[in-house]
């Protein structure tokens, strides 16, 4: 019986297929949503501090997650559509511990230090799209824009005295900044619209230097890290379902 349903479903869609005459990307407005695979770019050596005095560095994170959006464009002609996005990007998390040999003048001298730090981040972008048609029904397109990220994190550390394992400090808090400069996107896609009203697209994007305005990562007057960190790409492979109105 379920054979026979998946059989005459089949048909059922094969038959709406070959009946239309949809033609992709005519002009008009559009708007959608996405579901994506988000990975991003993190090293988590560069998190805290670049000081080449530290050892014993042993760095994790976690990087992967789904990521969720909606899109809202214009199509202008077969040729040029205008897009923009509201992306979250998942969470991301890196933990990482080092030993600061010579943090104390007496014996002993080192602190060990163990630091976390855990993120979300959301990304509004706005894109030009160059459509290329390649048949009545499909299209590849060439992204490139803007994004503006917002990155809210929190980190937390611990630091105890080499060999005593005294407490040294330990805290908890939010991170001095959680929202980017404005950054480039960037990415190709192929686009299926079996019908007028309906499409989907496949799509790699890249957003650049996600949180990369002043996250100073200041945990302590002790551990105060003055540096600009540059934030982390993030790569998006994601389907849209789009509808065309």
């Amino acid at each position: 019986m379920t054979q026979r349903i998946v059989a005459w479903t089949a048909i059922g869609v094969l038959g709406l297929l070959g009946s239309t005459s949809a033609v992709a990307l005519e002009s008009g407005f559009y708007i959608g949503a996405m579901g994506a695979q988000a990975k991003g770019d993190i090293d988590a050596n560069d998190l805290f501090t670049d000081d080449p005095t530290l050892t014993n560095r042993v760095a994790t994170v976690d990087d992967t997650d789904t990521a969720i959006g909606l899109v809202l464009g214009g199509q202008f002609g077969r040729w040029v559509a205008v897009e923009t996005q509201i992306i979250n990007l998942g969470k991301y998390s890196a933990n990482t511990t080092f030993t600061d040999p010579f943090y104390f003048t007496t014996s002993p001298r080192g602190v060990n230090v163990q630091y976390r730090e855990t993120g979300e981040a959301v990304s509004v972008t706005l894109s030009g799209i160059l459509t290329i048609p390649i048949g009545e029904q499909v299209a590849i397109g060439l992204r490139g824009g803007f994004a503006v990220n917002v990155v809210e994190s929190t980190y937390a550390i611990v630091a105890r005295r080499a060999n005593s394992n005294t407490l040294v400090f330990q805290e908890e808090d939010d991170n001095d900044a959680e929202t980017s400069d404005l950054t480039a996107t960037f990415g190709i896609g192929i686009e299926w619209d079996p019908t007028r009203h309906f499409g989907m697209r496949l799509e790699y994007q890249r957003i650049n230097d996600v949180g990369s305005e002043d996250d100073d990562y200041d945990v302590d007057d002790e551990f105060d890290d003055e540096q600009e960190h540059g934030g982390f790409d993030v790569d998006l492979i994601s389907l849209n379902l789009i509808g065309r109105f």
